[in-house]
């Protein structure tokens, strides 16, 4: 984990929009921790689901 987000602004740089547009959400007070998964899977699977299920 990075606590100074280097990370994010490394893979911010590195994806371009043309390639592979990207929503890049970042949560104040989360990481990458169970917490960030426990509250966030079930709109993560929605959203898969959604265009698998079309």
């Amino acid at each position: 984990m990075w606590k100074d987000n280097s990370c994010l602004t490394i893979c911010q740089l590195n994806v371009r929009p043309t390639m592979c547009p990207i929503n890049l959400r970042i949560h104040e007070g989360y990481d990458h921790s169970y917490y960030f998964i426990a509250t966030f899977i079930e709109e993560h699977i929605n959203h898969h689901a959604k265009f698998l299920l079309q």
